[in-house]
């Protein structure tokens, strides 16, 4: 039975309140690349041109942290979002549905808690979203 007093125990409780934080922030994170894509999907809505570099930074600090706190998938799927993200010019070249399709990936990703690199179903979400850029690539 392991003490309260343990370091091995205290440790864990750390490790574990720390993981309690990044998820936090992570939904934090999502919920801001929520409101941007909602701007960008209104026709008549000004869309300032800081905003693909905003959506390109809640990206990339997403990226950053996943794998500090084992969530190897949420960096994995961050990165691709960045990298489709880094070769756009402007706002008017974005399209939304992939933005949307990560977004709903880092998604399940925290509803299911999946840590690592999510096994087949982490290669599956992968496949997927890579599968809807290079569609879009080919219109």
């Amino acid at each position: 039975m392991q003490s309260q007093h343990d370091p091995v125990h205290s440790q864990k409780q750390g490790i574990n309140k720390l993981k309690d934080t990044y998820l936090h922030w992570t939904r934090t994170q999502l919920d801001k690349l929520r409101a941007h894509l909602q701007l960008l999907e209104q026709e008549s809505a000004y869309k300032p041109d800081d905003l693909l570099t905003e959506i390109f930074d809640l990206s990339h600090n997403i990226k950053g942290l996943g794998g500090s706190f084992g969530y190897y998938l949420m960096t994995d799927i961050a990165t691709s979002l960045c990298e489709y993200l880094r070769f756009k010019d402007n706002i008017s070249d974005l399209q939304t549905d992939i933005i949307t399709a990560h977004v709903k990936s880092m998604d399940v990703v925290l509803t299911e808690e999946i840590g690592g690199s999510g096994g087949e179903q982490g290669n599956q979400i992968l496949e997927q979203l890579q599968k809807i850029i290079d569609q879009s690539s080919d219109d």
